[in-house]
């Protein structure tokens, strides 16, 4: 079972650093594994899947514009090794900070080798606001 950090409510704490080495994000791979609206029995769900090691396939909700906020379940692969999962309300502008929303879990070297063999594809964090509109 993956093992887990503490759950913070959504607009709780800022998303600003990994949870996992303290490194910066931008010295991270990350790899988008899931979404859900907010408290969803989905969210719950996906939260589930992952505390079990299940990471294919894991579903995603339709963003449609307008619908509210949603949920994204964004793994970490740690520049040592090892990383997270984070699920986060990503800020809608560039003033703004991602926030984390609900349950942090921490991921061993064999559970990011997993989410590659589940087929999800890791991209650098981007350090800029540019970056990651283009990364989107």
């Amino acid at each position: 079972m993956t093992q887990t950090w503490r759950s913070f409510s959504p607009g709780e704490a800022p998303f600003l650093q990994c949870w996992y080495c303290s490194a910066p994000l931008k010295d991270h791979h990350y790899a988008d594994v899931g979404s859900a609206v907010p408290g969803s029995k989905e969210q719950d769900q996906i939260d589930g899947f992952i505390s079990y090691h299940e990471w294919s396939p894991l579903p995603f909700a339709k963003a449609t514009p307008g619908a509210g906020e949603v949920v994204v379940f964004r793994a970490l692969r740690c520049p040592s090794s090892g990383g997270s999962v984070a699920p986060l309300i990503l800020a809608q502008k560039v003033e703004a900070d991602d926030m984390i929303a609900g349950t942090l879990h921490m991921l061993t070297t064999g559970e990011i080798a997993e989410i590659t063999r589940a087929g999800y594809r890791w991209r650098p964090y981007p350090s800029t606001w540019a970056e990651r509109e283009g990364g989107r």
